[in-house]
């Protein structure tokens, strides 16, 4: 009788790669869908930690919430993010924070760069409330303009709505200009993250709405009381004047 051989014959081989590519193909999903959860979750301990640094901002300035990206009308140091790296934002680049890696407490690990830059704008983005609205308590967004062509307006923090939402997850732009970190390009609308599915494909306006596509078409959103909430696309609905979630 012949003795068998310690190498393994073809069919063996087959077999071997066969019952792998099988497993692989049973736990990758798993997997995949294990790291999509920790990064979200990681997404949600930032927005909380925004909120937290957002109402101790507040308590510092009079009720007032800090600025969005304006930072070409003079109030550069109020621009939240990078309050949040603390550091004063100035008209420049910031040292250490100028990369095209994102990163960072102000970045959703999930986040992918939309263009090439030689820094970043952050992933998460104060909501807009509506034009024209000065004066009115109860109403949401961050910031809003007063009529057209004016520069953004800051709201106090006790005037928001008290469901609203603050911050929203948005695209991450790669913003090659002397602007320092700031928020993410463009304001979020409530129109558009209404109409996420309708809006998704139109270039003019991708910047207006939540990212959905970064969490399995969820996203996540800071209220103003400073929970954190995971919202999947197809239920999102708020209203444009509150930026309070509908039922």
């Amino acid at each position: 009788m012949n003795k068998r051989s310690g190498n393994f014959t073809l069919i063996e081989m087959l077999v071997i790669v066969a019952i792998i590519t099988i497993l692989a193909g049973l736990l990758l999903p798993a997997l995949t869908s294990a790291m999509n959860k920790g990064r979200s979750a990681y997404c949600v301990s930032n927005l909380k930690q925004a909120g937290i640094l957002m109402i101790q901002y507040v308590q510092d300035n009079h009720d007032w919430c800090p600025y969005d990206d304006n930072v070409k009308n003079g109030v550069a140091e109020r621009s939240f993010p990078s309050l949040l790296v603390g550091k004063p934002s100035s008209k420049k680049k910031i040292e250490g924070i100028e990369r095209t890696t994102p990163g960072g407490a102000w970045m959703c690990p999930s986040a992918v760069g939309e263009a090439t830059g030689t820094f970043y704008r952050s992933a998460y983005q104060f909501t807009r409330g509506e034009n024209s609205s000065m004066g009115r308590k109860n109403q949401g967004g961050i910031y809003y303009i007063e009529s057209e062509g004016s520069p953004f307006v800051t709201r106090k923090y006790s005037d928001l709505h008290p469901r609203s939402i603050t911050i929203m997850e948005k695209g991450l732009i790669l913003w090659n200009a002397e602007e320092g970190i700031v928020t993410a390009k463009f304001g979020g609308v409530a129109y558009y993250s209404n109409n996420y599915f309708t809006a998704v494909n139109d270039e003019s306006r991708k910047g207006l709405y939540a990212m959905f596509s970064r969490h399995l078409l969820s996203a996540n959103f800071l209220f103003v009381d400073g929970h954190v909430s995971s919202i999947k696309a197809p239920s999102f609905r708020v209203n444009p004047t509150t930026w309070a979630l509908e039922p």
